[in-house]
């Protein structure tokens, strides 16, 4: 069974959304690469696109990250070069460098070499000993109780070059609201608005196995759909977790008003949603949409 709201609104020839909700599955058993359909048995929520649509900005993490000084640039080029050794199937093979523990031990010996002649050639180079140097400030400038950049401004008018760069950490999971105002203008349409209510709130709930374990909340897929198909113009949105139902009654007026029999004559849900996956640049792509996720 299909719940609607409004009953009146024909699918076939206007914008619409559809919410429909799955058993949740962990990413590792393929739960988050996918965008599935309503699980077998459960109903599909189909209801008018909201006047303001919710955005959905892609979020990724960027840190700045300082490396103070000549020192601060001795220590950025040596942690680079150690990584891209980590990295380099010249020293760790195809299969990587813990693929086993006599390949392991080959490749360490051969990257701590490596490494060592990096270094003692850097350390003595002019930018060694002006890392020296600076180590010593560093010193006098903690017992100071002073930044060792402070201590070079009191002391000659100068400070370190912070050497500023800004390096990825992560992308981050998107959270998207739904806000809709029910205005129910029959009885079987109230009675819709109930079961819409209904569903969202017992299937993003836990249930209660009686075993002292739960059986844990089912995860939604929404989408913008368009005369029966996904609306290519519009974002795609990856599997979510329901996160918030919140419901208030006749939030327009200054009095409680209702119906004969008592249903309020004005609701309003609000539906949280927490995107259960990252999005990557190929994703955008097989997401069905123009404009992607």
């Amino acid at each position: 069974m299909t719940l609607r709201y409004p009953l009146d609104m024909n699918i076939n020839f206007t914008d619409y959304v559809t919410i429909s909700h799955f058993e949740y599955e962990t990413n590792s058993g393929g739960g988050g690469a996918r965008r599935p359909p309503a699980a077998a048995g459960s109903q599909s929520i189909i209801l008018y696109v909201p006047n303001s649509t919710p955005s959905t900005a892609q979020v990724n993490d960027w840190g700045d990250v300082t490396f103070e000084g000549p020192l601060g640039a001795l220590k950025r080029d040596t942690l680079k070069f150690a990584g891209s050794a980590l990295m380099d199937t010249q020293f760790t093979g195809d299969k990587g460098i813990f693929s086993s523990a006599e390949n392991a031990r080959g490749a360490g010996n051969k990257i701590v070499d490596k490494f060592k002649n990096y270094f003692e050639k850097n350390i003595k180079a002019e930018s060694g000993e002006a890392a020296g140097k600076q180590l010593l400030v560093n010193g006098l400038a903690g017992m100071a109780g002073m930044t060792p950049s402070q201590l070079l401004a009191l002391s000659k008018g100068q400070a370190y070059n912070p050497n500023v760069e800004l390096l990825y950490k992560a992308p981050k999971l998107r959270q998207f609201s739904l806000s809709y105002s029910f205005l129910p203008k029959s009885e079987a349409e109230n009675t819709a608005v109930n079961r819409i209510i209904m569903h969202l709130k017992m299937f993003s709930a836990p249930k209660d196995n009686e075993n002292g374990m739960f059986e844990l909340p089912h995860l939604w897929q929404v989408t913008y759909m368009t005369g029966g198909a996904q609306n290519p113009h519009m974002n795609a949105f990856k599997p979510a977790a329901l996160t918030s139902v919140s419901l208030v009654d006749n939030p327009s007026s200054n009095m409680h008003s209702s119906h004969p029999g008592g249903a309020p004559v004005e609701r309003i849900l609000k539906l949280d949603f927490s995107e259960v996956n990252i999005i990557t640049r190929d994703e955008h792509e097989e997401s069905g949409s123009e404009v992607g996720y």
